[in-house]
């Protein structure tokens, strides 16, 4: 018996669009929406002297076609690639039956076939991946240098500047114009053994950033960037993990920048502070972070996200994931209340309001769109209902801007010992449209119309093209047990193996307790990972500094890039 394959047709992902509406007169906005199931194809050709071994052989191909799942393996002949894996839906087996199939068979004892696979769109790696983020080991931010002298900063790609207490270099805008950087060389080398993450305090001037904030170079090597998060004053602070113990230069290079149509293209980019530390990117408290996992491979890949704490049960836990988070885009809303309320340690914010809070959120930091704003809070009666009133607009130089956007829900008020989370209505934000670079407020006002605690709201981005995902996962209080309160949540995406999205909480790494939420108040969404960086926002109310961690399969155009196969 012998086969030959002829005819190797390797396919490809094939790209599914969709045209965005606008007012534009030719041509047409489209955006890549997902990649349909791609189809290989092999023309086999069968030879034996025997046509029973020939039927036989036919028999075992059309049985083995007929599996629900399968998996087309590619190695590349030469011993360096990767496997690839195509994960199969169905097989197709046809006979060729040409003008001169009889004489081939008579003659050659041949029998050709057509062998057609649908296989999802994408290669995959052999083995899985687990990416996990960082945590916190200490409490201690200290100050690098906080720019306040020109002394030992210097620039390259553009000219330097130092006033007050920012270093500069002038930078031109443009989508592919190489920007230019801050170089920081101390006096002696910064020791990062004990504070391993680098935080750097930007801001543009004249443009706005395309990027996600700045590439910062330990040494000469690019550092791994963790998260960006823009702060009331119009700045934002980017965090690096430095695995370097000492550093000798910091190379700080600038987003691209890009300008507003008609204004110039010419601003700079600015540092106003370098500090090392050995807390993790957080948003107020460790009970909501922001956490950066790089995933591998070149596309789009289902993954399981998890997170958990070794002691604690982790609450009513919010995870969010949105590629705006890469931007400095935060949902929490309490860094910009109008109002410090007062100190509650064990609350998410790490304060808390009374009825009544208001917060100013810089109309540069939010993506244009879609928005759910939602509340935790704790009612004052365990009986009767609140009704919540949410306002928004834009505010300019101190002035409101029509239009205010207004949204009101009534809630029954269920007990007076438990915060809940209160979904208060969509909002298209900025209410008054301004530009990117503009110096415009948001403001976000809620009130209640009875004693209501405040802990902390979120403007949730919400896009239409489906790019973002919030679940809500009721994971209980108290100390953790097998069946009870759980230290761990994990959000499968749906795969080849299950077909749509689960959620389970439980105790045990290895999920032999794992078990699906019950009760009103868990719901998820499907959390896929983009090939690069990601980032997850997580509220955990019940537990400091929650471990994120991501599980899947490298996927791949064809061949996958794979140095550890």
């Amino acid at each position: 018996m012998q086969v030959r394959v002829y005819g190797l047709r390797r396919g490809r992902p094939v790209p599914v669009t969709s045209v965005v509406d606008s007012l534009i007169q030719d041509g047409s906005f489209e955006r890549l929406d997902r990649h349909d199931n791609r189809e290989q194809q092999v023309i086999l050709a069968i030879e034996s002297s025997d046509s029973l071994a020939l039927a036989e052989y036919e028999a075992a191909m059309f049985l083995e076609a007929q599996k629900p799942r399968n998996e087309l393996r590619w190695t590349p002949p030469d011993g360096f690639g990767a496997t690839g894996v195509f994960d199969v839906l169905w097989a197709d087996l046809e006979f060729l039956d040409t003008d001169m199939w009889d004489l081939e068979e008579v003659q050659l004892g041949r029998r050709n076939y057509l062998l057609t696979f649908r296989c999802l769109p994408f290669a995959r790696s052999v083995d899985p991946f687990t990416v996990t983020g960082v945590t916190s080991t200490g409490t201690t931010t200290t100050t690098i240098n906080d720019a306040t002298s020109a002394t030992g900063w210097s620039a390259v790609g553009g000219t330097f500047g130092q006033s007050g207490s920012e270093v500069a270099v002038e930078v031109e805008a443009g989508t592919f114009v190489d920007t230019g950087s801050l170089i920081y060389a101390p006096a002696s080398p910064v020791d990062m053994t004990s504070r391993p993450y680098l935080r750097v305090t930007w801001r543009p001037d004249g443009l706005y950033a395309n990027d996600p904030g700045p590439t910062v170079f330990a040494d000469g090597v690019s550092l791994a960037r963790l998260a960006t998060e823009w702060l009331p004053s119009g700045k934002a602070v980017s965090t690096f993990a430095c695995p370097d113990a000492s550093v000798d230069v910091f190379r700080i290079k600038s987003p691209r920048m890009a300008a507003i149509v008609g204004t110039s293209t010419t601003g700079s980019f600015k540092v106003d502070k370098l500090e090392k530390s050995d807390v993790a990117p957080t948003t107020t408290t460790l009970r909501q972070k922001v956490t950066a996992v790089n995933v591998p491979g070149s596309a789009r890949t289902p993954v399981s996200l998890s997170l958990s704490h070794e002691t604690d049960a982790l609450g009513d836990v919010l995870i969010y994931t949105s590629p705006a988070l890469a931007a400095g885009y935060v949902p929490a809303l309490s860094p910009f209340a109008t109002s410090s309320g007062s100190t509650e340690a064990g609350n998410v914010s790490g304060r808390k309001w009374t009825n009544l809070v208001t917060f100013d959120v810089p109309a540069a930091m939010l993506p244009r769109g879609s928005f759910q704003l939602v509340v935790r809070s704790l009612s004052g009666s365990a009986i009767g209902r609140t009704v919540f009133t949410s306002t928004a607009n834009t505010r300019l130089n101190g002035v409101t801007q029509a239009p205010t956007l207004t949204e009101v829900v009534s809630v029954p008020r269920t007990s007076n010992t438990a915060y809940r989370y209160v979904n208060l209505g969509s909002f298209e934000l900025p209410p008054a449209s301004v530009p990117e670079t503009s110096s415009a407020l948001v403001r976000v006002t809620i009130d209640t119309d009875s004693s209501e605690t405040i802990d902390e709201a979120w403007l949730f981005y919400l896009p239409d093209d489906e790019s973002a995902h919030v679940s809500q996962i009721q994971c209980g209080t108290g100390t953790p047990s097998a069946g009870g309160p759980a230290s761990r949540v994990w959000l499968d995406s749906p795969s080849v193996e299950r077909e749509y999205p689960a959620a389970y909480i439980g105790t045990a790494e290895d999920r032999a307790d794992a078990v699906s939420p019950s009760g009103v108040p868990s719901n998820w969404d499907e959390h896929r990972m983009v090939a690069g960086e990601n980032l997850v926002f997580a509220v955990t109310p019940g537990a400091l500094d929650a471990l994120v961690s991501v599980t899947g399969y490298a996927a791949w155009h064809t061949h996958p890039a794979d140095p550890a196969a």
